[in-house]
């Protein structure tokens, strides 16, 4: 017969096996209808100190452990987190991240980023988007020094008068305004193609 205490409190199924604490209708061998407080260590998949899951907030080997807002999540052999969650709403992480595939590297060894999206005639995108009076950016940097190190190369979308914009060393190159306009060495074109040169050099050579 089926076991119920307290209205719900604790209730068993008998037939189907399965207990219910906080529910009288268990779906899972073990169904917690409420928040859980743990004062000790929760193991998940049969934890022997190499596999399964750990989840402490005491021990230097966890797996995933909270101190005050900070979330890391490590290997059992503990050492550098592997991935760091702040209250912030920041990420950080040592390895390498992949979104929609398990084998990030397998576009190369030097991938960190890897987004897939294998289905047929489905496309994949990354969206960067910011307020319509800002401006959306992707950066690439080979230091954090100099302007020119943190902007070694970038993309920037200008939502505000919608240009576009490639820079090398934090410098304009090439610019497209809203109509279509490009500017090489200026930022203000008034021809489909406006190549602009403050000495007296050859701006463009052509060759048949």
């Amino acid at each position: 017969d089926d076991l119920n205490v307290d209205s719900g409190t604790f209730f068993v199924d008998a037939s189907a096996n399965k207990v219910g604490i906080g529910t009288t209708t268990p779906s899972e061998p073990l169904h917690i209808g409420g928040n859980v407080l743990s004062d000790g260590s929760i193991k998940i998949g049969s934890y022997d100190g190499n596999n399964g899951t750990l989840i402490n907030n005491t021990a230097t080997t966890d797996v995933v452990k909270a101190t005050g807002d900070v979330y890391t999540v490590r290997n059992t052999g503990g050492g550098t987190p592997t991935l760091t969650l702040n209250a912030t709403g920041n990420i950080t992480t040592s390895g390498v991240v992949g979104v929609g595939t398990t084998t990030p590297t397998a576009n190369g060894t030097d991938t960190m980023l890897a987004v897939k999206r294998n289905a047929s005639g489905q496309s994949a995108s990354i969206a960067i988007q910011s307020a319509s009076n800002a401006a959306s950016l992707i950066r690439f940097a080979d230091g954090t020094s100099t302007a020119a190190e943190r902007n070694s190369g970038s993309l920037r979308v200008d939502h505000a008068n919608g240009s576009m914009e490639f820079s090398l060393q934090d410098s304009v190159k090439l610019f497209i305004d809203s109509s279509g306009n490009v500017g090489i060495g200026t930022t203000s074109p008034t021809r489909k193609l406006h190549v602009a040169e403050n000495a007296n050099n050859d701006v463009a050579t052509f060759i048949n």
